[in-house]
């Protein structure tokens, strides 16, 4: 399965065997916000407080899943999968290549200690590609608020290494 972001990144798509099964979009430029569809069915990652470390997953305006972005802290996800009114915990790690060179990465999202969704970055020919495998039932919301919480670390990483030179 493939990630596939546009050339700014405002539109992405998830791929499995070529067909597209999930599309979406960040609706305004200046937002973090996303919108995306699975199905037949809409989803929105909105933030649900003024300072914007808390985000909630909607599903056709119902409120299934909720992340907290505390940067010093480990990256949570509070996600009820809808069967039933259970809401499950879930803990997104992120491990650095051997390599010192490389800057590709792999983050693991897991249930307790059982790993429940894989996600390799790597760049290839400076454009960037992002594999994710399941290693349970597929679950797509669950793998987009994962996306969303890695896409809003890179973006704080890449604000804070940005050279101001004189």
């Amino acid at each position: 399965m493939e990630y596939i972001n546009s050339k700014g990144k405002r539109k992405f798509e998830i791929l499995k065997d070529k067909i597209v099964i999930l599309s979406g979009t960040q609706p305004k430029w200046y937002s973090s916000n996303i919108e995306f569809v699975f199905g037949d069915e809409t989803y929105k990652i909105a933030k649900s407080n003024f300072w914007g470390t808390r985000f909630e997953c909607l599903k056709n305006k119902i409120k299934i899943g909720e992340m907290s972005l505390m940067w010093k802290k480990e990256n949570t996800i509070l996600f009820n999968d809808g069967n039933n009114d259970d809401v499950y915990k879930y803990q997104l790690t992120e491990l650095n290549s051997k390599n010192w060179l490389s800057s590709d990465k792999t983050y693991t999202l897991s249930k307790g200690s059982t790993p429940i969704l894989f996600i390799d970055f790597s760049y290839k020919k400076f454009k960037e590609h992002i594999a994710l495998r399941f290693t349970d039932k597929e679950n797509y919301p669950l793998l987009m608020c994962a996306m969303f919480i890695i896409r809003s670390k890179q973006n704080s990483q890449a604000a804070g290494s940005a050279f101001i030179g004189g």
